[in-house]
């Protein structure tokens, strides 16, 4: 599974452009793992590659944060673009309170702090 890196003790995983379930579903195992083996305290999603959120995309993303939430290392979510924003609010869709960054630098930069919007 590629689509991560380690930046200190924090996680980045930039979600590639139309996520299958096959690749979802690797991540819900490698993430995990790596949050263990490595003591990861924080993971980034970055969604600035999609276009759009799908229902199982965003099921998949909040149930991999609370995940590794459960092992100490809460998650913010960054890179959210106007398609992906508006494809969330058609669909009635949200990331159940996952906190939101505008980029990877402000979620770097404290977004693990924040409860809503930096």
């Amino acid at each position: 599974m590629d689509g991560y890196l380690l930046e200190g003790d924090r996680i980045y995983v930039l979600l590639r452009e139309e996520p299958d379930d096959e690749y979802l579903a690797s991540l819900q195992v490698t993430i995990p793992e790596v949050v263990y083996r490595m003591g990861v305290r924080g993971m980034i999603v970055d969604l600035a590659a999609l276009p759009f959120l799908d229902g199982s995309t965003v099921r998949a993303l909040c149930e991999l944060a609370r995940t590794v939430e459960l092992m100490g290392a809460p998650t913010v979510v960054c890179g959210i673009g106007p398609g992906t924003a508006a494809s969330l609010a058609s669909l009635g869709l949200d990331l159940d309170g996952l906190p939101v960054a505008a980029d990877k630098e402000r979620a770097l930069g404290g977004g693990f702090a924040s409860a809503g919007p930096a």
